[in-house]
């Protein structure tokens, strides 16, 4: 029976998925037709917490450190983002935020990004300060509301806001924005 099968495999997809974003194939890899399905199972499996993962130690002040898997349930705020700017962004810090960690690895792994950023900057060009960080993530938020809104070309879109308690009775929203893109792709 074709359609038991088409079933069968469906159920054999949805129990294995691979749940480390940086590792599942994308969501266009699918076939169409099961896609909300596997959106709905990846929503249902939760936030990914590498469990099983390998963490690397590090040197710090002569002391090998690495992650503890441990700490996923002792602290409930790994789960979540990280935050935005460090507390210490200074050069020796070993953190120093999502911004200006990520400018480092865009400097480290492109030459004409680490010809102009941070220390080769000039010294008022550096983009750094907490007004230029955000401004520059309302930029990048603006020119991606942009290219959806161009992306879309007048289609017809949905938006889902939802809001519910997880395990650790705390409040959580989730915002989807779905459409279909000009070549007839769900995107989400």
């Amino acid at each position: 029976d074709v359609d038991s099968s088409k079933e069968s495999e469906l159920q054999d997809i949805l129990a294995n998925l691979i749940a480390d974003p940086g590792l599942r194939p994308q969501m266009l890899d699918y076939d169409p037709n099961i896609r909300d399905e596997v959106r709905r199972a990846y929503l249902q499996k939760g936030p990914c917490q590498p469990k099983d993962h390998t963490f690397p130690q590090t040197d710090l002040s002569g002391y090998d450190r690495r992650f503890n898997v441990k700490w996923f349930d002792e602290f409930d705020w790994l789960e979540y983002s990280l935050p935005f700017r460090g507390h210490d962004e200074s050069d020796t810090s070993s953190n120093k935020g999502n911004y200006l960690e990520l400018l480092q690895f865009l400097a480290d792994h492109d030459e004409k990004v680490k010809a102009v950023v941070l220390e080769n900057a000039p010294r008022n060009l550096k983009l750094i300060a907490p007004t230029i960080q955000k401004d520059l993530v309302n930029a990048c938020a603006t020119e991606t509301i942009k290219k959806i809104i161009k992306d879309m070309d007048g289609a017809f879109f949905s938006l889902l806001v939802d809001e519910s308690r997880d395990v650790s009775v705390k409040e959580q929203m989730a915002v989807v924005f779905r459409y279909v893109d000009k070549s007839g792709d769900v995107i989400e």
